[in-house]
């Protein structure tokens, strides 16, 4: 009734022709028997209920229409990919983001758990940009072309190793972004201080706990991690030149009236 409805305004609103209202209301619908929703359709929920201040029961009595920002194609693809790397035990999530307006394309995760909550992992070298590289760069200690000496180094017993186990010699910040060597990291936290360097990554919408004050923050190594949508909305902020934006999953709301 509902599918007929929305096509039925669409038709009234020459959204669609009259072939396609035929097509479309003849088309068989398969109909789910549980309420286990997807991540997306979770957090679309979520997001809509703190939009109206209602909560789930009212959202659906009053028959709201959510529309979401998800990309079918995307998320199908996300879906596929998921699948192929399945590993037992394991736990996968994917978001695809609109780097110009911070809509959720798509929203993927392998977990059975039908609730809303965020898992805080690990960042690894995912964080480099925000607590090493962003901060040296906004003190202008360091430009792209900067020449940083990557070697073997002790900061009161701690000796951070590369990936590979060599250490290259001099090299730019840029080439050491770009190939996530751990060294030339570490040294940038340390030449920026890491009170400071927390305090430009939480900009980027990055969380932190009180005793993540050491340099193996550099290489990701945090009290409690972040979530993938945090860690999402911070390289959105990257590629929106500094400015922040948050990762919102509805783009638009219909009451029982059809009104917006």
């Amino acid at each position: 009734m509902r599918r007929n409805l929305v096509l039925k305004r669409m038709l009234e609103q020459n959204l669609i022709t009259v072939s396609e209202y035929d097509f479309a209301v003849a088309e068989k619908v398969d109909l789910s028997e549980t309420n286990n929703f997807d991540i997306f359709t979770n957090k679309s929920i979520n997001e809509a209920r703190g939009l109206l201040s209602l909560d789930k029961t009212a959202l659906f009595s009053d028959n709201y229409v959510l529309c979401t920002c998800r990309d079918k194609k995307i998320t199908d693809k996300c879906t596929e990919i998921i699948s192929a790397y399945f590993v037992p035990g394991g736990f996968t999530e994917i978001i695809v983001a609109s780097n110009a307006s911070g809509a959720c394309l798509a929203y993927v995760s392998n977990s059975k758990l039908s609730d809303t909550a965020d898992f805080l992992r690990q960042p690894g070298s995912a964080i480099k940009p925000f607590v090493c590289y962003a901060p040296a760069i906004e003190k202008k200690l360091v430009y792209p072309v900067t020449p940083i000496l990557d070697e073997k180094i002790d900061f009161s017993g701690y000796s951070p190793e590369n990936y590979d186990k060599k250490y290259h010699g001099w090299i730019s910040v840029e080439q050491s972004l770009v190939h996530s060597y751990n060294v030339p990291a570490v040294k940038l936290l340390s030449a920026n201080g890491v009170k400071y360097s927390r305090g430009i990554a939480e900009k980027f919408g990055i969380q932190f706990d009180k005793n993540d004050n050491s340099l193996a923050l550099a290489l990701g190594a945090m009290s409690r991690g972040v979530t993938l949508a945090s860690l999402t909305e911070s390289y959105m902020t990257l590629a929106r030149g500094g400015e922040h934006t948050e990762l919102y999953f509805i783009s638009g709301i219909f009451d029982k009236n059809n009104r917006c």
